[in-house]
């Protein structure tokens, strides 16, 4: 199982499994004796989620662990395992884990997306009318001119 821990802290890990099956052949003098991997394949999340998947993994894991899985197709889902928070599993113990939702259930960047469905968008309002023009004390008429003073005559 590749299992590999990306922080703990408080009883609590995180943890990244890839879910790729490798066969490894038996070595041969070729290649000095060392075992030899395939490319495999990914499993599926319906084979990540079937019970006794994380059988191996028991003993390693506790419960309230959560494990950030890449599958096939690019899926990537945010695991927790299951039971009272704390508690470590035991070699040999059946290892439940519950898919959650969120951030971390996407694909990954570059594999192929779901086709979008078109969205109606409604037209944005109009503007609402400019306020009416309240008049101003220059705007009123003006009174006439006062008429001249005569003048004395001598």
């Amino acid at each position: 199982m590749n299992l590999a821990v990306l922080a703990f802290a408080n009883g609590f890990t995180l943890l990244h499994y890839r879910a790729r099956v490798r066969a490894v052949a038996p070595g041969s003098a070729a290649t000095g004796g060392r075992p030899v991997e395939s490319e495999g394949h990914w499993l599926t999340a319906d084979e990540v989620l079937a019970p006794g998947h994380f059988a191996t993994a028991a003993g390693t894991l506790a419960c309230g662990d959560m494990l950030v899985c890449q599958c096939a197709g690019g899926r990537v889902m945010t695991l927790l395992v299951g039971g009272e928070p704390g508690r470590r599993t035991r070699p040999g113990e059946a290892v439940e884990v519950a898919p959650l939702a969120g951030a971390f259930s996407d694909l990954l960047p570059g594999t192929a997306l779901p086709t979008a469905q078109a969205v109606p968008v409604a037209p944005p309002a109009p503007p609402p009318a400019p306020p009416a023009p309240v008049p101003t004390p220059a705007d009123q008429p003006s009174p006439p001119p006062a008429a001249a003073a005569p003048s004395e005559a001598a």
